[in-house]
């Protein structure tokens, strides 16, 4: 089940990232536009990340998911789910040749545990 979870969160993530990019991101792909200091690679990074957590609020409130991977409170903004990325992928580096919704999944299940 937590295959099949990830496998359509990250399906959902890469629908998202840029429709005119065929393909996929890798970690580090993500990471480059996230670190970035232009404003509008920041803001493609923030939309993929809200992104992530959006698919997994459809897929579980629609009864796809029988739980979820992490659970991100109401409080916290797009640019602090940034920052969460960053770090996670600085302390991960053999992350970054995973699928970028892997590993922000995977940033945010450190992150944002579900009790």
């Amino acid at each position: 089940m937590k295959s099949k979870m990830l496998m359509l969160l990250g399906l959902l993530a890469m629908s998202t990232a840029n429709p005119g990019h065929a393909g996929y991101y890798a970690g580090s792909n993500l990471v480059t536009f996230c670190e970035s200091e232009l404003i509008h690679d920041q803001n493609s990074c923030r939309r993929y990340l809200s992104g992530i957590s959006d698919a997994q609020d459809t897929l579980y409130r629609l009864e796809f998911l029988a739980e979820r991977a992490f659970c991100i409170p109401d409080r916290v903004t797009n640019e602090q789910l940034r920052k969460i990325f960053v770090k996670y992928a600085n302390e991960h580096p053999q992350d970054l040749k995973l699928v970028a919704s892997g590993m922000a999944i995977n940033a945010f299940r450190v992150a944002y545990p579900c009790e």
